[in-house]
């Protein structure tokens, strides 16, 4: 059965479902959304959770096995697909069928995907999930809606301001779901709670830390990997919140996963740099990016960050600048270096 977003947490709370189907665009609902499925079946006694990451090559057999495989430490377990691309292909339909066909009432799926076109919603693997269990649709906020979802945001985080503050906001994150959350984190974590005047927010979104932020993006960008690790030395030394720099990085990445999916559309890479405004400065290094990576690259490490996020706000035991390090190096298409001081 298909859901709204907004009904999501009631349906758990009635009764869990042997799989949730989480499909959109927009990375932030998407990733709160699998983490109210997760909160729900844990409090259905789910305790073991395994995660698999769906990309060229997967082993779906695997997969099959991992469903397959009595729990030593739990009775019941939820099991994580991550489509990186919505076209499983054959092995991935045939392995999704099968698993409807054997599942056991001790495992729940979640699937997570950018948005099923209407192609993707008449296969016979999608048809099977909807009808044993439920798919959330996330749909984009238009712009207009975007000052509305910001006073909501606002208000669930104890924080409020004027008309004045709302569009203080949305200039300064131009639309984008994941930055505007993580500036108003930035906001509950310097004023705690109640009023917030414009110029205040204004001031906390453009100081110089924006800056150091936006050499931390370039210096990746030009595999200047020794530069990536000092700015972010010095941004820790200097006390910055972590979901600063996780909004500049992901702020780039969103970019660059837009541009690539305009390139594997048959347009040019020029074309596309004019069209999204990327300075002349820039040009030559957002070119080599998306020469390099295609469009599901940039959604793997879109997907890195909403974990880091998760990190950041108490629900992982990760290293936070470690893996802000490792976000960072991987923007400059490096996979690991050694832990900051």
């Amino acid at each position: 059965m298909k859901i709204k977003p907004e009904q999501l947490r009631q349906q758990l709370g009635k009764q869990v479902q042997p799989i949730y189907l989480i499909t959109g665009d927009e990375p932030l609902l998407v990733n709160e959304a699998c983490q109210q499925v997760r909160d729900g079946v844990k409090a259905q006694g789910f305790d073991e959770r395994l995660r698999f990451q769906v990309e060229t090559g997967f082993n779906w057999q695997h997969f099959l096995n991992e469903a397959g495989n009595r729990s030593l430490f739990s009775a019941k377990k939820l099991l994580e697909l991550h489509l990186v691309n919505p076209k499983i292909g054959d092995k991935g339909r045939d392995a999704l069928l099968r698993y409807i066909d054997e599942y056991s009432d001790d495992n729940v799926l979640l699937l997570s995907s950018n948005r099923l076109d209407s192609s993707s919603q008449k296969t016979k693997w999608f048809k099977a999930v909807e009808a044993i269990g439920v798919v959330v649709g996330i749909w984009p906020i238009e712009r207009s809606q975007f000052p509305h979802w910001i006073k909501q945001r606002l208000k669930s985080a104890g924080l409020a301001t004027d008309t004045d503050g709302i569009n203080t906001l949305c200039e300064n994150t131009e639309g984008n779901l994941l930055a505007a959350q993580q500036a108003i984190e930035k906001l509950r974590l310097l004023y705690r709670q109640g009023f917030i005047a414009a110029d205040k927010i204004s001031h906390s979104l453009a100081d110089q830390t924006r800056f150091d932020l936006f050499k931390l993006v370039d210096a990746a960008l030009a595999k200047e990997t020794n530069r990536v690790v000092n700015i972010l030395q010095h941004l820790r030394q200097e006390g910055v919140e972590p979901i600063l720099i996780l909004w500049a990085l992901t702020r780039e990445i969103r970019s660059l996963a837009a541009m690539a999916w305009q390139v594997e559309r048959g347009n040019t890479i020029d074309s596309v740099l004019t069209t999204f405004r990327v300075l002349y400065k820039r040009k030559a290094f957002v070119k080599r990016a998306l020469q390099a990576h295609s469009a599901d690259h940039w959604w793997i490490l879109i997907d890195d960050a909403c974990q880091i996020d998760h990190a950041i706000k108490g629900f992982g035991s990760d290293d936070t600048w470690l893996a802000l390090q490792q976000l960072a190096l991987a923007l400059a298409e490096v996979k690991y270096l050694a832990k900051p001081a």
